[in-house]
């Protein structure tokens, strides 16, 4: 919980609108579901996916696009948290960086 405070007090009055501000101020998404399921997924692979899938940046749209990997269902709740991420949804940005460099020394 207290890791949860220090989090809103550095947030302070910034407003997290896109998935580009999740990367940005490095904020994370807690995904629940009516079945009861919750889910922690990390900023940076919910920009990566969005990207892939050339979906809209703000985080509005993406509440839609969101299933539960138990039920099925859409999900009752979206919201940041400071906590780390339970599930992987797409390369983790260290994947992301070491294909890039191993690219770029081909």
């Amino acid at each position: 919980m207290l890791d949860f405070v220090r989090f809103l007090f550095q947030m302070g009055t910034k407003r997290i609108e896109t998935t580009w501000d999740l990367v940005r101020f490095g904020a994370n998404l807690r995904v629940r579901c009516r079945c009861g399921h919750v889910a922690t997924i990390a900023g940076t692979e919910i920009d990566f996916m969005r990207s892939k899938r050339r979906w809209p940046h703000p985080l509005g749209y993406l509440r839609n696009k969101f299933r539960c990997s138990k039920c099925g269902r859409r999900p009752i709740a979206v919201d940041l948290t400071a906590n780390d991420p339970t599930v992987k949804i797409g390369p983790s940005l260290a994947d992301i960086m070491a294909a890039n460099s191993a690219k770029d020394e081909s």
